[in-house]
C-alpha cells in the first residue's frame, strides 16, 4: 500500500490530493498540542485522545467518487480496483476522511430509487472496529433518498459531473467553512499552519471593531437589560452595515512544470493567472470570481444564497464562474490572499491542454449569452464593467478578433494586389502591418507572466526563463492555443457546442495517432493554416508592387500558417520517427476509406457527420437560424472580392483586325462566363454519365469515358498552347488559371452559404461531403509529406525529444532504442541479416555490405 501511495503522489491522482489535504490534520494536532499542553492530572494517552477528538471536530474531508457503487459492483477488474482504492484511502485516514457516492436501489413501494450515501473507513486502532476490518473495511454512516428522474437514464444527475458531485455531497460536510478542492491539487503542512488565519478572512467586512454581530463594542453592551426586539434591531443594523465575505481565494504553485516543455507552458499560463491577474482583479477592479481553484467558502452564507455550484448541463459548463457571479450579484465580497498557497497540477499533454481550453472557451461562450452576464453588466460601474469584460468574455472575443485580423489583413492585401493599388500606399501599409504583426504572435500571453517573474525572481532569471520558453516553442504553443480558444468560443456562440471535455492530466509520454490529431485539429486549425498558405502563394504570384517588401508584409502570416500546421506534430512525441510515420499513414488511409479507427471510434464519414451536425442543425436544436444564415453570407465577402478581382485581370482577345479592344469578345467578364460555361457543361455531362452507368453496374463504358476524357483534355491543351496562342492577344495560360481560380472562389462561396441555408437538401449535402473529402485528403497527404521529409532528416526527432521533454524521459527513449537495436541484433533481425537470409534461401550470393 505504501508503494501505491508513493507512486500515486508522483502524478495527479486522488491519493495525492487526499494525502496533501490530510496534512491539515497534522497541522491542527501540532497547534493543539502547543496551545493545550498536557495538564498535570491527565495522562499522555488521555491527552492524545482528547487532541484527536478536538481535531476531528474541527476538520474533515469528503471525497465524492460519484461512480463508486457502479465500480464496486462491476465485473471489470479495473473498475473494481478503482472502488477498492477508495476503500484503502478511507482505511488509511479513518479519523477525518469520508466518501460520498450515488447508489441506485429497488425499494418496495417506490421502485427504483437513488440515494446519496456517505461512508467512512474503520480505524485499525479502535478495538470495536478490529473484528470487521477484513470483511467490511468501510461502513455506511448516512443515506439520503434523492428525487429520481424516471424519464432519463441518468437518474437524479441533471448537470455536469463536477458540480453535481459538490451539490450532492455538500450535505455531509458539517463545518462552517468549506474548501472546494479539485483532484489535481496538493497540500503542505507548512501552509496548513496558516489555515486558521485564512479562516478569519471569512469575517464580514465592516468599519467597526466587532467581528460578530452580537459582540460588545463602545456603543452597545449585550446584557440582560436589552429586550429581544432591541437585540434583533442591533443585529439587523450591523448586518446591513457590513458586507458578507462569501469566498476567499489564495495562490497556487504548479508542481507539474518539471514534466517538460508543455508542462512549463501550461504552468506559466496558470502562474500568471493565479497571481498577478487575480491580484489585479481583486484590487482595484473588485471583479475576482471563483475559478475552480481551492477557494474557501463561507458555508453558512453560500448555502442560503444559491450554493457553491451551478449545474445546468450545457449552460453552466464553467460552473465555478457562475458561482462567483451569483454571490457577487447578491452583495457578497470575494477576497484573494497570497500569504498561503497550495500545490496544483496542470495538463501535461498537447491534446489535454487544448481540450481544457476548448472546454473553458465553450463555457465562455455560454457565459456571454447568459442572464448572469447581462445582470453584472447593468449593475457595475464603467471601470468595473470593463475589468469584468476583459477578465471573462473579453478575453475570448479578443482571441477571435486577433485571428480575424490576420485573416482579413491577408485578404485586404489580396484586394490591393488584384486592384493593382498596393504600390500607391506601400509605405503606409508596411508600417501598419508591422505594428499588428508584433501583437498577434502570442506575445500578449507572455506579458503578465514576465511581469510576475520580474517581481519575484528579478530581471536576469526572468530573461533566462523567457529565453528557454521561446527556444522550446512557447510562441508556437500560445498561438495554437489562442486559435483553439477563438474557434471554440465562436462555434459555441453560433451553435451552442459547449460540452465537458475530460482531459485526464496524464504524463505526456505517449504518441497520439495521426488520425486522432486529424480529428482534433483539422477543421479548427489546419483549414485556416492551409487557406493562409494558399492566399500567401496567390499574393506572391500576383506581385503587383515592385517597391513593396513582401517579406515585411507577410512574415507573421507565414509564421502563423506554419505554427498552425507544425504545432500538432512538434508537440507530439515520436512524430518524426520513420516507422511511426509509415504506420500512421497506413492507418489514416484506411480511416479515410471507411475503416473504423479503434482510438477514435470513427471513420471519416462518421467523424465528418459529427463535425457538420451543428451547422446542419440535424438535431433541430438551433434557434435564430437567420443569424447563422446572415453570418454565412457575410463570411463569403472576401471570396466574392477575390473572384471579382481575378476576373478583372483576365486580359485576352482574338488577334483579328475586325475585332477591336472594346468588342464583347474582349470583355473579361464575357470570357470568364464562356470559360465557366464550358467547364460546367463538361462536369455536368460527366456526372450524368457516371450516375447512369454506375447505377446500372456498367463499369466498362465509364472506364472508357474516363480515358477518353483524359485524352481529349491532353489534346485540347496541346491545341490550346500551340495553335490557339497564334490567334489571340494576351496569355492563354494565365487566363485559364484565372478562370479556374475565380470558379474555385465562387465554389467556396456557394458551399459556405449552402452548407447552412440548404443543409437539408440531399444533393447539396452530397456536394458538401465531396468538397470536404477532397480538402481533407489534400491536407492529409501534405501533412504526411512534411512528416516524411522531416523524419528522413533524422535530427528533427532527436531535437524534439531533447527540447520538449525532461532529461529522464529523453534518456529512457534513447536507451529503449538502443535496447531494441541490440535485441534485433541478438535475434538476427537486422536489415542486413534479413537480406543475407533471403539470399541464402534463394540460392544467390549474399549482397555486398558496400
Amino acid at each position: 500500500m505504501e508503494l501505491q501511495i508513493w507512486a500515486s503522489c508522483r502524478g495527479q491522482l486522488l491519493a495525492r490530493t487526499v494525502t496533501g489535504m490530510m496534512r491539515n490534520l497534522k497541522a491542527l494536532q501540532l497547534m493543539a498540542k502547543l496551545e493545550h499542553p498536557i495538564p498535570h492530572n491527565m495522562s499522555a494517552l488521555e491527552h492524545e485522545r482528547w487532541i484527536k477528538k478536538l481535531v476531528t471536530n474541527k476538520f474533515e474531508m469528503v471525497v465524492t467518487p460519484q461512480a463508486y457503487a457502479r465500480n464496486r459492483d462491476s465485473k471489470d477488474l479495473r473498475q473494481t480496483w478503482l472502488a477498492k482504492s477508495i476503500d484503502l484511502l478511507l482505511v488509511r485516514f479513518p479519523m477525518c476522511l469520508k466518501a460520498a457516492y450515488l447508489e441506485q436501489a429497488e425499494v418496495e413501494g417506490l421502485g427504483k430509487t437513488e440515494y446519496s450515501v456517505c461512508m467512512r473507513g474503520r480505524d485499525k486502532d479502535n478495538l470495536n472496529d478490529m473484528p470487521y476490518m477484513e470483511e467490511q473495511p468501510v461502513y455506511e454512516i448516512y443515506r439520503v433518498r434523492l428525487p429520481f428522474n424516471r424519464y432519463s437514464t441518468r437518474g437524479v444527475i441533471v448537470g455536469e459531473g463536477k458540480p453535481e458531485n459538490q451539490n450532492h455531497a455538500i450535505i455531509f460536510a458539517h463545518c462552517e467553512g468549506i474548501q472546494a478542492v479539485d483532484m489535481n491539487q496538493d497540500g503542505y503542512m507548512c501552509e496548513w499552519l496558516k489555515m486558521r488565519n485564512l479562516l478569519t478572512e471569512l469575517d464580514p467586512s465592516n468599519k467597526a471593531n466587532y467581528k460578530t454581530w452580537c459582540e460588545d463594542d463602545e456603543h452597545f453592551v449585550f446584557d440582560s437589560s436589552l429586550t429581544a426586539a432591541e437585540v434583533h434591531a442591533i443585529v439587523r443594523h450591523r448586518q446591513n452595515n457590513s458586507i458578507s465575505t462569501a469566498i476567499v481565494g489564495f495562490r497556487e504553485w504548479i508542481f507539474s512544470e518539471s514534466a517538460g516543455a508543455l508542462g512549463r507552458f501550461a504552468a506559466a499560463t496558470e502562474y500568471a493567472f493565479g497571481t498577478i491577474s487575480q491580484r489585479t482583479m481583486t484590487f482595484p477592479a473588485r471583479v475576482r470570481l471563483h475559478y475552480g481553484h481551492p477557494d474557501l467558502f463561507n458555508k453558512l452564507y453560500v448555502m442560503t444564497k444559491g450554493g457553491i455550484s451551478k449545474a445546468t448541463r450545457g449552460l453552466h459548463l464553467t460552473e465555478d464562474v457562475f458561482c462567483g457571479i451569483n454571490h457577487m450579484l447578491r452583495g457578497a465580497r470575494i477576497r484573494y490572499k497570497e500569504y498561503i498557497s497550495c500545490g496544483k497540477g496542470r495538463d501535461m499533454g498537447f491534446d489535454s491542454i487544448n481540450g481544457f481550453n476548448f472546454k473553458i472557451a465553450g463555457g465562455g461562450g455560454e457565459l456571454a449569452i447568459s442572464r448572469e452576464s447581462h445582470r453584472m453588466g447593468v449593475h457595475l460601474d464603467y471601470a468595473r464593467m470593463m475589468a469584468f469584460y476583459q477578465s471573462l468574455v473579453g478575453f475570448y472575443i479578443n482571441s477571435w478578433l486577433t485571428f480575424m485580423a490576420v485573416y482579413l489583413n491577408m485578404y485586404a492585401l489580396l484586394v490591393y494586389s488584384w486592384a493593382e493599388a498596393t504600390e500607391i500606399q506601400a509605405e503606409d501599409v508596411t508600417q501598419i502591418y508591422n505594428v499588428q504583426q508584433v501583437l498577434q504572435l502570442g506575445t500578449l500571453a507572455l506579458i503578465p507572466y514576465a511581469g510576475q517573474l520580474v517581481l519575484e525572481n528579478g530581471l536576469v532569471r526572468t530573461t533566462m526563463e523567457l529565453f528557454e520558453q521561446l527556444l522550446t516553442g512557447s510562441l508556437v504553443f500560445y498561438t495554437f492555443q489562442q486559435q483553439t480558444v477563438a474557434q471554440s468560443f465562436l462555434y459555441d456562440l453560433c451553435y451552442g457546442s459547449g460540452k465537458y471535455v475530460g482531459t485526464g492530466r496524464g504524463f505526456n509520454i505517449f504518441s497520439l495517432e495521426f488520425v486522432r490529431i486529424f480529428t482534433l485539429y483539422c477543421r479548427s486549425h489546419l483549414y485556416m493554416s492551409f487557406e493562409l498558405v494558399f492566399s500567401l502563394a496567390t499574393l506572391y504570384i500576383i506581385r503587383d508592387c515592385e517597391n513593396c517588401n513582401y517579406g515585411a508584409l507577410t512574415w507573421s502570416t507565414w509564421l502563423l500558417a506554419v505554427t498552425l500546421t507544425f504545432a500538432p506534430m512538434w508537440f507530439n512525441p515520436f512524430s518524426f520517427d520513420s516507422d511511426k510515420v509509415r504506420t500512421n499513414f497506413e492507418k489514416w488511409q484506411r480511416w479515410m476509406d471507411g475503416d473504423v479507427d479503434l482510438a477514435t471510434g470513427s471513420n471519416w464519414y462518421t467523424w465528418h457527420n459529427s463535425q457538420m451536425e451543428k451547422m446542419r442543425n440535424d438535431s433541430g436544436n438551433n434557434t435564430d437560424t437567420w443569424m447563422n444564415w446572415l453570418r454565412a453570407v457575410l463570411t463569403t465577402t472576401p471570396y466574392w472580392l477575390m473572384a471579382l478581382g481575378a476576373s478583372t485581370r483576365i486580359d485576352i482577345c482574338l488577334d483579328i483586325d475586325q475585332i477591336g479592344s472594346n468588342s464583347v469578345l474582349c470583355n473579361p467578364y464575357i470570357i470568364y462566363l464562356m470559360g465557366t460555361l464550358a467547364i460546367v457543361v463538361v462536369v455536368q455531362i460527366t456526372l450524368m454519365l457516371r450516375s447512369y452507368w454506375l447505377d446500372r453496374a456498367n463499369h466498362k463504358p465509364w472506364r472508357i469515358y474516363r480515358w477518353a476524357l483524359t485524352g481529349l483534355f491532353v489534346a485540347y491543351m496541346v491545341v490550346f498552347l500551340v495553335v490557339f496562342v497564334m490567334f489571340v492577344k494576351g496569355s492563354p495560360i494565365i487566363t485559364m488559371i484565372l478562370i479556374l481560380y475565380t470558379n474555385f472562389m465562387v465554389l467556396i462561396c456557394v458551399y459556405k452559404i449552402g452548407a447552412v441555408v440548404f443543409s437539408q437538401n440531399r444533393a447539396f449535402r452530397a456536394f458538401s461531403d465531396t468538397f470536404h473529402y477532397a480538402i481533407d485528403t489534400g491536407i492529409g497527404y501534405t501533412m504526411f509529406a512534411i512528416m516524411g521529409m522531416l523524419s528522413f532528416l533524422g535530427f528533427v526527432g532527436a531535437m524534439q525529444m531533447k527540447m520538449l521533454f525532461n532529461d529522464s524521459f529523453s534518456e529512457k527513449v534513447k536507451h529503449a532504442k538502443i535496447s531494441k537495436g541490440m535485441e534485433a541484433v541478438g535475434e538476427g533481425k537486422t536489415k542486413q541479416a534479413i537480406k543475407h537470409q533471403k539470399a541464402a534461401e534463394e540460392g544467390k550470393a549474399a549482397p555486398s555490405m558496400f
